[in-house]
């Protein structure tokens, strides 16, 4: 990964970088093409290509981290029990807005939140084609109701077998009965203003008073970030995991390369060396 972002610089580092060495060079590949700021907003197309150069960067900033302070991986049992219990997931879907964590991170964000929560404990997904939820089961006996509008991905998590309440539903129009109901609720709310502010509000007008809001997402690149972190103002952050949940990173077309005079070549091999990351937040209401 040195030699690639050294690559636009003009450099051939014999050593890779350190870490610092590294986020200097991603800082002035992002200032010599006027990416380091984050735009206003994405309307028009240089803010658009300059936000998609500058999330792509800061990303392999963030994997070149997690290659000397890899996150915690599940003991082997755990995933085979997991393994046994559920088959290969439906492919993701772009009408669904989904982006599927890696097994590994699936642990680690149930993990995580079993850390907080009492057995028995009532505990809501909004979205769930990562199967959190099966994952939450295999540490303690929870109450878990799923909410998810592919009914692909609630067939796949009634595959398990366990007693899961699976509802086909829009964020935007939840059952009644949901209301202040649970005393936990998780999100990984699409990367955009309007619907990722749909799954923010439905997931304040599920939790119960005193519980526990579980929020995946990242500044470097979700654009509309400090908009969905506005919305939980009132909510006190009690623990905060950085870089915690991996996603593929899928390369779209050439046309942010040509717009920044790169080698599109670059650019895709760039894309093929990294990941996507979000940060776990954990808030209490």
């Amino acid at each position: 990964m040195s030699r690639l972002v050294g690559e636009p610089l003009g450099e051939t580092p014999a050593e890779p970088y350190s870490g610092p060495e590294f986020w200097q060079r991603v800082e002035r590949l992002l200032h010599i093409h006027r990416s380091q700021r984050r735009p206003a907003s994405l309307k028009n197309e240089a803010a658009f290509h300059r936000w998609v150069l500058r999330y792509g960067l800061r990303m392999a900033g963030h994997s070149y981290d997690r290659l000397d302070h890899p996150p915690p991986t599940p003991p082997a049992d755990w995933t085979q029990a997991f393994s046994q219990l559920l088959p290969a997931p439906p492919p993701e879907s772009e009408l669904y807005a989904q982006g599927r964590i890696d097994l590994d991170s699936t642990w680690r964000r149930a993990q995580r939140l079993a850390f907080h929560l009492a057995p028995g404990a009532s505990v809501l997904f909004l979205g769930d084609d990562d199967a959190t939820s099966i994952a939450l089961s295999l540490l303690d006996r929870y109450a878990i109701a799923v909410v998810d509008l592919d009914p692909r991905v609630l067939d796949w998590l009634g595959q398990s077998g366990l007693p899961l309440e699976l509802e086909q539903a829009d964020v935007r129009s939840l059952p009644r009965r949901f209301q202040q109901a649970f005393e936990a609720v998780v999100i990984d709310p699409a990367r955009e203003a309007t619907l990722g502010a749909a799954f923010v509000r439905a997931a304040l007008a599920c939790l119960a008073p005193g519980g526990l809001l579980g929020w995946s997402d990242h500044p470097d690149w979700n654009h509309a970030y400090p908009k969905l972190d506005g919305l939980l103002s009132g909510l006190e952050l009690v623990e905060e995991q950085p870089c915690w949940h991996r996603y593929a990173i899928a390369y779209w077309d050439d046309s942010t390369a040509h717009f920044h005079g790169l080698d599109p070549d670059w650019m895709r091999r760039l894309c093929q060396s990294i990941a996507l990351w979000s940060n776990l937040r954990l808030l209490r209401g």
